[in-house]
Formats: C-alpha cells, sequence, structure tokens
C-alpha cells in the first residue's frame, strides 16, 4: 500500500487529489461517495518521493502538487473534461516547504516558500 499523505479537492467537490508516500498522484470521481472511483494515477518523481503538496486554485483551473523534498512543482487540469492534463512544471532555486496560488497581471502564479527561506514567484505553464 502507498499511504496517502496529502489531500485536496476540486471546486464542485466531485473529484478528490491524493498526493501518496511513495510520489503517486491519485484523482478519484467521489460523486458516488459510496463508491469512490479511481480515474487517474500518476507518478511525477522518478524516485520515491512523497507527493506531500497539494493545492487546488479557488477558479477551478489547475492542481499545484509539490514534495517537501523536491525543488519542483507540477501543474495539471483539475478538471475532468480535459482529463486532468499535465501542463507541465516550474523548477524553484531550493528544496519547497510550502506552495500556494497568486494573482498577478489577473492571471495565476505560483508561489512558493523554500527551505532557503527565499520566497519565489513563477508563473504557471500555460494551458495546451
Amino acid at each position: 500500500m502507498d499511504r496517502p499523505v496529502s489531500l485536496a479537492v476540486n471546486e464542485t467537490g466531485m473529484a478528490a487529489f491524493i498526493g501518496t508516500e511513495g510520489g503517486a498522484f491519485l484523482v478519484y470521481d467521489v460523486s458516488n461517495r459510496l463508491k469512490p472511483r479511481l480515474v487517474k494515477q500518476v507518478r511525477f518523481f522518478e524516485d520515491y518521493v512523497q507527493l506531500d503538496l497539494l493545492v487546488t486554485s479557488l477558479n477551478g483551473a489547475v492542481v499545484l502538487l509539490g514534495s517537501t523534498q523536491s525543488d519542483k512543482v507540477f501543474v495539471t487540469s483539475q478538471k475532468a473534461s480535459q482529463d486532468y492534463t499535465i501542463f507541465g512544471f516550474v523548477q524553484m532555486v531550493g528544496i519547497i516547504s510550502s506552495i500556494s496560488f497568486l494573482m498577478k497581471d489577473n492571471q495565476l502564479w505560483v508561489g512558493g516558500i523554500l527551505s532557503n527561506n527565499l520566497l519565489q514567484v513563477c508563473k504557471l505553464p500555460t494551458e495546451r
């Protein structure tokens, strides 16, 4: 078993996003609360790096995925209609402690607090 270590939900509450200790990203359709259905499973890291940072945007567009053992933040769609597409990643200048969304010039950006006490802001990879 790959133990869950993070959880986020989409804006409607019909999809649950789970990050695991072994680095898997799981998307469950939870519209039927008695029978959640796995709809996507992806691994972002070659090694078993825990996926312990998950944040969904309030506008229902994307999910940020990261690890407190890595310097990368991955970005995926939070929409079933886009099959939870992976848009890409941003590389930070240090190991990530925390991630969040920021608004800049009417666009979503990712902000990260890093283990070297820096705050970094990066533009999100664009939707395809």
